[in-house]
């Protein structure tokens, strides 16, 4: 890599980690004002059910349920943001970039089959006292199985780099090991 490949590797690298940021706010923003402007009609409409009992506790516990998701998304830009913070220092091996690649792969797939599941966990904890029986299918679409799929990939690449690093630092020691030996 020539040095101006570098320095731009390096600031696209601070770039995405303020991405990361906005990109962690609209996902919690966005569960939140979803939840807040979803009405007990519109929620019974989206689980295909007549109707549904929402009481205060019901009301705070679909909110939780609706940003986990979320939540585990943004945890994941965090870990990510961190390993681009380490990119634009130029620790592009360190082991704290290749943790927060690995924690981002992780966050992401576990987000998505959170997400996948949320549906009816949801319809259960709202039905569950209701006269009619529902069914709830697992909701998984072609946007969360490319998440599922680039997730997976960063986890296992991160994986690879932090085996690859680890060999490089043994062989590192032993040959000044052996240079000092010789």
């Amino acid at each position: 890599m020539t040095d101006d490949e570098i320095a731009m590797a390096s600031s696209w690298s601070g770039v995405m980690s303020q991405v990361c940021i906005v990109t962690a706010a609209v996902f919690m923003g966005g569960s939140v004002w979803q939840w807040s402007v979803m009405s007990p009609a519109d929620l019974a409409s989206w689980l295909d059910v007549p109707t549904i009992r929402l009481d205060h506790g019901r009301n705070f516990a679909v909110l939780l349920l609706m940003c986990l998701p979320a939540l585990l998304n943004a945890y994941g830009l965090m870990c990510i943001r961190s390993s681009f913070l380490c990119f634009a220092r130029g620790e592009i091996f360190s082991p704290k970039a290749i943790l927060g690649l690995q924690r981002f792969g992780g966050a992401g797939m576990i987000a998505v089959l959170a997400s996948a599941v949320m549906t009816p966990v949801i319809g259960y904890f709202l039905t569950y006292d209701s006269a009619a029986g529902a069914d709830f299918p697992i909701r998984i679409g072609t946007g969360s199985l490319t998440i599922l799929v680039i997730s997976g990939f960063t986890w296992t690449f991160a994986r690879i780099l932090g085996a690859t690093a680890a060999v490089e630092r043994r062989n590192r020691e032993l040959a000044e090991e052996n240079a000092a030996f010789v």
